[in-house]
This record gives structure tokens, sequence and C-alpha cells, in this order.
């Protein structure tokens, strides 16, 4: 958070944030955020944890969810007792629906991470799927949306939605069409990722629980699929 304190005016990075309502920042590696730092914007925090042998101290993960002030007041987090994760309830009245929604901003470490090695948790997804469900124990059958860095990658691959007829998913119209055929695309995704890894196949498993569907690549929406995320291995 230090450095991106030094850039956000070189690179517009303030600007980009103004437009936006919310905001999720991953891997943010502190315990606090100074309240200056975004202005216009209400700061949620899930601060960073030691791990054994993290290099010099280092905090592991570390997430800050930022809202915009106008919008605050229809905005509550719920209390999560999981890592890297901030849930907050979003009222109906904002939104326009019927029901309030639930968005959860994440941060998975991955599979080789020192996080897992103090836990009895062998795949991160697993603590998301924990959350959600805690979540829907208290609040009910609420929409959910899920965002950030899962570490999950499930190549082209969605949610059972994709092989049964679709009555209604949250981030679409209703879909009217008695075609099956049509019914069967509507959740069609497409990735230049092919790889599918541990992590993806259990989120795949969590979407057909929560009736939920992988929106990035979906080409429904007119998403192409790109790559999110692109390193060195």
């Amino acid at each position: 958070m230090e450095g991106l304190w030094s850039i956000l005016n070189e690179l517009d990075i303030a600007s980009l944030i103004c437009n936006h309502d919310f905001i999720l920042l991953v891997e943010t590696f502190t315990e606090s955020v100074p309240v200056t730092l975004f202005p216009t914007h209400d700061i949620f925090v899930c601060p960073g944890i030691k791990v054994s042998d993290s290099v010099h101290g280092r905090l592991c993960g570390g997430i800050v969810l930022l809202v915009r002030k106008q919008i605050s007041k229809y905005v509550e987090r719920i209390a999560v007792e999981l890592d890297n994760i901030i849930a907050l309830k979003v009222s109906h009245v904002l939104l326009g629906e019927e029901r309030d929604c639930v968005i959860i901003g994440v941060y998975l470490p991955p599979d080789n991470s020192k996080y897992y090695v103090e836990t009895d948790i062998y795949n991160g997804v697993m603590m998301l799927e924990d959350c959600m469900l805690d979540i829907a124990s208290r609040y009910g059958d609420l929409p959910m949306i899920i965002f950030g860095d899962l570490n999950a990658r499930t190549a082209s691959k969605n949610s059972l939605l994709s092989r049964d007829p679709i009555d209604e998913i949250y981030v679409f119209d209703k879909h009217d069409d008695e075609d099956a055929e049509d019914d069967l695309n509507l959740n069609e995704r497409v990735s230049k990722d092919s790889v599918v890894n541990s992590f993806g196949r259990y989120l795949l498993n969590v979407c057909d629980e929560f009736r939920l569907s992988i929106v990035n690549g979906l080409k429904n929406l007119g998403f192409s699929g790109d790559f999110t995320y692109i390193s060195q291995t």
C-alpha cells in the first residue's frame, strides 16, 4: 500500500478509482490503510497475516474493499471469521431489486502458499465455501456476487447452469426463450486459459451448490475471455 501511495497520481489510479463504486485490492500486505489515501471511498480492510518463514516478516495476503461514499449508506459489512475475505450486504434500494445482495471480495493464497501449512485446509476455495454457507444460514437465500483473486483456473468450464434450463440468473435479465438450445448456450464461456487446477475444480462445485455462474469469459455478455493474470510460471 505504501507503494500505491507514491504512484497514485503518476498512473492516474486515483481517477480510475473515482469512476467505480466498488474497488477490490488484493495482496495488500498491510494491516491498515490511511483514510486519506482514498478520499472518495469508504475503506473496508481485512489485514494481511503473518505466516511461518515469511520473507522478512512480510504479511501474507490482505485485502481492501473500497465503496464510494455516496452509496456507502446502502452497504452493511457482514462479520466473517475468515482471512482475506470481506463480505458486504448491499441494500435492494440501491440495486432497484426486490432483495438485498451479498458481495464477497476475496483473495485465496495459491495451493503452494505457506499460509496453508498452519491450517487443516488443503484447498483455499473451501474457505470461501464456508463463508458463503455461514452467510446463507444467517441471511437466507440472497443473491451473491463473488469477486477477487481466487487462484482458481477453470479454463472455459462453467457451472452446471450451462447445461440446465435457466429461469433466472441475478446478473442477467430473465430468459424467456423456450428454445432449449438457447438455454444451453446462455452460460457458455470462452477463455484463453486452457488449464483447470484443483482450486478451479472445487470452485465449479461451489458454483453448482449455490447456483452461481462464472461471468468472466461469458460469450452471452460479450466478454473475450482474456487472461486476467500473467506470470513467468
